[in-house]
């Protein structure tokens, strides 16, 4: 099943209510941080697991990124994610690494494929945002290296038949943490597979997934 992009409007819209509600219902007004450099309340812990579910796209990460108009595809994520937070970088800044197990199902017209995909990835997160002290919001962005058990079909069909086990992973991703379930965060991510330019076995093309998640930090 392809979305119309009058129905990726309809999808987009949802998600955007379904934001408004989380916030009004689990956000509690804080007093404004001390200072402007002041970072604000620390994670529960170094430690977090991710339950990820998510749905394939045709945009780009570029368009992903800019929620530019395109389609989904009936091949669906689902995935457990483990982190560990590693240290601060510099100011507003810490880094942590990340291990995810994942399951695909590709259910597009004539495709039936099941196959498992596991990364590793290292990500850099900002914690100062101008809001947090409203709802605590952070922006990540990571790489590493996805392997798939199965050479995905997906990625061949959008890549003239070229697609392999392993390649590049790229993950963009917002959190935002309710202030009244400490360790709680509500997570969007794009999940992005690539050869990076011929650079991994000749393989030019990608593949990008929308994903929605529930963290625990402990």
């Amino acid at each position: 099943m392809i979305f119309t992009s009058h129905k990726i409007n309809k999808v987009n819209l949802i998600c955007f209510c379904l934001a408004i509600a989380w916030v009004v219902a689990f956000t509690e007004v804080r007093p404004a941080a001390a200072s402007a450099g002041e970072r604000g309340p620390e994670p529960a812990g170094q430690w977090s697991l991710t339950l990820f579910n998510g749905i394939h796209t045709d945009r780009t990460i570029g368009r992903a990124t800019f929620n530019i108009p395109g389609s989904f595809n009936d091949h669906y994520f689902h995935g457990l994610a483990l982190s560990r937070g590693m240290g601060e970088l510099r100011q507003h800044f810490s880094w942590e690494v990340e291990g995810t197990a994942a399951w695909h199902r590709d259910r597009r017209s004539g495709v039936r494929q099941d196959y498992q995909e596991f990364t590793a990835a290292a990500l850099v997160r900002y914690h100062n945002l101008p809001w947090n002290h409203l709802l605590p919001t952070t922006v990540a962005a990571g790489n590493g290296l996805s392997y798939a058990t199965r050479s995905p079909q997906i990625e061949a069909d959008l890549n003239a038949g070229r697609s392999r086990h392993l390649l590049n992973y790229l993950a963009l991703e917002l959190a935002v943490a309710p202030p009244r379930f400490a360790g709680v965060e509500l997570v969007y991510r794009i999940h992005h597979r690539s050869g990076v330019f011929g650079l991994f076995g000749g393989v030019r093309g990608a593949s990008d997934f929308y994903l929605l998640g529930l963290r625990y930090r402990f």
